[in-house]
C-alpha cells in the first residue's frame, strides 16, 4: 500500500480549493471484473458483498501470548472503536 500524506498538510495542487482529503478506508471482499446491465439500464448482476473499513489495520494476538483476559478484551476494544477486525480465535471467547 502506498499513501502520500503529504497532502494532507499542503494545499491542492491547483492551490484555489484548499486541502485534498485523502481517504484511508479499504474494501475487504471480491469485486466483480465488470458491470453488467439489461436493456433497460438496470444492474443486471448481484455484485458480492464488500467490507468497508476506516483505517488499513486488523488486529491479531501475538503467537506467544498467554491468554489473559485484560489484553483479549484490549484488543477487542480497540478493533470496535477503530472500526476494524481483530483475529480472534474462537476457543478464546
Amino acid at each position: 500500500m502506498w499513501t502520500d500524506m503529504s497532502e494532507i498538510v499542503r494545499p491542492t495542487r491547483d492551490g484555489i480549493h484548499g486541502r485534498e482529503y485523502i481517504s484511508t478506508t479499504i474494501d475487504i471482499g471480491r469485486k466483480v471484473m465488470a458491470l453488467e446491465f439489461d436493456n433497460s439500464g438496470a444492474l443486471s448482476i448481484t455484485p458480492p458483498p464488500i467490507v468497508e473499513i476506516p483505517l488499513p489495520i486488523l488486529l491479531d494476538m501475538l503467537p506467544w501470548s498467554p491468554p489473559r483476559k485484560g489484553i483479549n478484551r484490549a484488543l477487542l476494544e480497540a478493533a470496535r472503536s477503530l472500526g476494524t477486525f481483530c483475529n480472534y480465535p474462537a476457543e478464546r471467547l
